[in-house]
């Protein structure tokens, strides 16, 4: 079983992450369109034909199924995508973990009404998912959204000075609020988790990458073996870029692959 993981960037490395401490028993392909990022800062229409055109890439490879690592490319191209008949492969995305939230609070014993951050880019912050999410969640949460695109530039940067991302997200998230949980609405932020786990310890901190693995393992039937010796030892990842292949950039790739273990 091969499985295509697909991100602007390297976002997506935490989805691949994620499924690797899983030991989901597959092969994996990682495509970023390192051209065209960053995606949420671009024109909506402009966004969707990049997604288009890195999926027919991905097809020729005979994948077994794809997974959008991606908010602003689920958001804006993941209907159209599985409406394509051409691909005979199943398709997932990812989604901000408001239920994920909504739902650990109310575990939790919160029984007013809940205070959540959803932290996203600029196209997911302003998309009609998200709308529909806040909607459907809306009376047992108040939700405030904020776009932290700088995170974005500081992966793709290899930026993980800890005083520069601290002070940034200070800086963006000076709310007097104080927020029950904080959602990370693209993958790129799930980077910088113990970041906000430390600056906000009072919040719980939540991203979509589990649930959008699990959802993918049962729906494919994997069967993941528990042996922990075992996790992640025997996938095999291949890189591409929608640049020409560099050694050097896929080399970064694996890095930031290794920084998430």
């Amino acid at each position: 079983m091969t499985i295509a993981i697909f991100d602007s960037g390297a976002g997506g490395l935490t989805v691949l992450n994620t499924f690797l401490k899983l030991n989901c028993p597959a092969n994996f392909i990682y495509f970023a369109d390192h051209q065209h990022l960053p995606y949420g800062e671009k024109r909506a229409e402009v966004v969707s034909q990049y997604v288009l055109d890195s999926v027919e890439f991905l097809a020729k490879k005979k994948i077994d199924a794809l997974i959008v690592a991606c908010n602003t490319a689920t958001s804006l191209a993941i209907k159209e995508l599985r409406n394509k008949t051409k691909f005979n492969f199943p398709i997932f995305g990812m989604e901000p973990a408001v239920k994920l939230a909504v739902d650990q609070l109310k575990n939790q014993g919160i029984d007013k009404k809940a205070q959540i951050l959803i932290t996203a880019s600029n196209i997911t912050a302003n998309s009609q998912q998200l709308a529909h999410l806040k909607q459907r969640f809306s009376e047992k949460a108040n939700f405030s959204t904020i776009v932290l695109g700088k995170l974005v530039k500081f992966v793709e940067n290899d930026c993980f000075d800890q005083e520069i991302i601290n002070s940034y997200l200070k800086r963006k998230i000076k709310s007097k609020k104080k927020f029950d949980a904080i959602v990370l609405g693209c993958t790129h932020f799930s980077f910088f988790k113990e970041n906000f786990i430390n600056l906000f310890p009072k919040s719980l901190i939540l991203d979509g990458n589990s649930g959008t693995a699990l959802h993918a393992i049962k729906q494919l039937k994997l069967e993941c073996p528990k042996n922990q010796q075992m996790k992640g030892k025997k996938a095999k990842i291949s890189f591409y870029f929608s640049k020409k292949r560099n050694i050097q950039l896929e080399k970064q790739y694996q890095d930031l692959l290794k920084k998430l273990d």
